[in-house]
């Protein structure tokens, strides 16, 4: 059974009545309108995402969504990278105007590499979802086959050093933040996120 859990992590919201009754449902908009829980900052959101994962029954089938313009690329990177600091799904709602939800996927090179691997390149989790930064303010999640960074809104400007072993893989849309080369100095905007790929 599943729900939309929008709402849910609200602390004025009353869960008891769903907790482990429910084994999915959608964070609707957590990114993108102006009632999206992001508003009230990144902790904020995070927070009640994490909230709705414990209150899930397993498989605990989460879906994180979030609206955006499908070529702003660096606020999809945001909402992905900050959907993969814990274990549900993602979702990217085309916002460009026209109907709520529009027919079709959008689709991004963070997803399978570019085009030159699945979409399971990133394999599992090495870290458990992280509850406080990791340096400078800046969030990361290591996994299999690579590691998700994340700058949360009003946290500047960061560049932060990362162990050897990691690079930036070339895509086809947001070629500047995309490179081949070892990474090792990553610099993030403010409300910000990245992909990399271990060597």
């Amino acid at each position: 059974m599943t729900g939309n859990l929008g709402r849910s992590g609200q602390p004025e919201a009353n869960n008891t009545g769903f907790d482990k009754q429910l084994h999915g449902g959608v964070l609707e908009r957590y990114i993108g309108e102006t009632w999206s829980a992001e508003n009230q900052g990144w902790k904020t959101m995070m927070d009640r995402y994490r909230k709705v994962m414990a209150l899930l029954a397993n498989p605990r089938l989460l879906i994180f969504n979030m609206k955006g313009n499908p070529t702003d690329y660096k606020t999809f990177r945001y909402g992905f990278a900050s959907a993969l600091m814990d274990d549900a799904y993602f979702d990217f709602s085309n916002g460009t105007g026209g109907p709520l939800y529009k027919p079709g996927v959008v689709w991004f090179d963070e997803y399978d590499r570019a085009g030159t691997a699945d979409t399971k390149w990133l394999g599992t989790a090495v870290d458990a979802p992280p509850t406080s930064p990791w340096k400078d303010g800046v969030y990361r999640r290591r996994f299999k086959n690579g590691m998700a960074l994340v700058n949360p809104r009003g946290n500047g400007n960061r560049t932060v050093t990362i162990e050897p072993g990691y690079k930036r893989f070339l895509g086809k849309q947001a070629r500047g933040s995309q490179q081949r080369e070892p990474a090792t100095s990553i610099t993030l905007q403010d409300r910000d996120g990245i992909l990399l790929v271990k060597n």
